[in-house]
């Protein structure tokens, strides 16, 4: 009888060692995720994935939803937090650390498709993964911090930031305030309002925006076009050393407007260009309407234009 209740007793053990093992194991190539979390229409919500892709979409639900594919040599995922403040991290099941990452070689690619509030904050940290965000709308901030992936953002929200190396970026939606910075990354943004500051060595930027009020842009050799209005009191400043640069403003700006190159060229409706006595460049000093903004452009050897019939 004893040896009979020994021998049911192990068999019982030995049943749930192999789902001791699968609870702690790491997660095998292609394993399926569905998880949810109750969230506040203004939950922060917070994302970090190494390799694979992030697709976010806003909804009209106050919860949280994960699907996806989860990569070989990752932890189990989990949503920690409260409905206030969450995150969905993908953790490699390895020990190393890398700018916050657990990270592995062996590490497969995770593919996340997370369903958030539409006015939902979004801090989404990323590698190698691209990152695409659609139907997001009321939001107060959206930040993305990528090295390789390019991030496409259909958003309205109140700040956009985005950190790149050489991802492109695209904002297809509307930022009150837009600050990006690239190494070698495209940066587009098709509708703007408020205050931009952009900066690349060699990415191209294309902005276009409703009346502006202070912009800061800045490359080395990638070029800059702006398409926008000039607001009451603003302060534009566009420096590159190598890109060229192309304004397009209203007939009906109100600005003063101060324009050098070194060895590139200056084309200007309003107002006229001149050329030193002695020495090479162009420079433009003029005042259009009531001068009530401040427009500075400065260029080494990349051609400045500056338009009128902008919107």
């Amino acid at each position: 009888m004893q040896s009979r209740q020994h021998a049911n007793h192990w068999r019982i053990v030995l049943a749930t060692v192999p789902l001791m093992l699968i609870s702690g194991a790491p997660a095998r190539a292609g394993t399926p995720i569905h998880l949810s979390h109750d969230a506040a229409p203004d939950a922060t919500v917070v994302i970090r994935n190494v390799k694979g892709d992030v697709r976010i979409t806003g909804w009209n639900q106050n919860r949280v939803q994960v699907d996806g594919d989860l990569g070989s040599g990752t932890k189990p995922l989990q949503i920690t937090g409260d409905a206030h403040a969450m995150e969905i991290r993908v953790e490699s099941a390895g020990s190393t650390s890398w700018f916050g990452f657990n990270s592995d070689s062996g590490m497969g690619s995770t593919s996340l498709d997370v369903h958030v509030p539409r006015a939902a904050a979004l801090e989404v940290h990323v590698v190698s993964a691209p990152v695409d965000i659609d139907g997001m709308d009321g939001s107060r901030n959206v930040q993305v911090n990528t090295v390789s992936g390019r991030a496409h953002l259909g958003v309205r929200a109140g700040n956009v930031k985005v950190d790149s190396v050489s991802g492109d970026l695209d904002l297809s939606g509307f930022a009150r305030v837009f600050d990006a910075q690239t190494v070698s990354g495209d940066v587009q943004a098709a509708t703007l309002g408020g205050n931009a500051t952009v900066q690349t060595v060699s990415g191209a930027v294309l902005l276009r925006g409703a009346a502006m009020s202070k912009v800061n842009l800045g490359t080395v050799s990638g070029r800059i076009q702006l398409d926008a209005a000039v607001a009451p009191g603003a302060f534009w400043k566009i420096d590159t050393m190598s890109g060229d640069v192309r304004v397009n403003l209203p007939a009906s700006t109100s600005a003063r407007i101060k324009a050098d190159t070194f060895s590139g060229d200056l084309h200007s409706d309003f107002g006229k260009a001149t050329s030193p006595e002695h020495g090479p460049g162009e420079h433009l000093d003029t005042q259009v309407g009531q001068g009530s903004g401040s427009i500075t452009l400065n260029s080494f050897s990349g051609d400045v234009h500056i338009q009128s019939g902008g919107h």
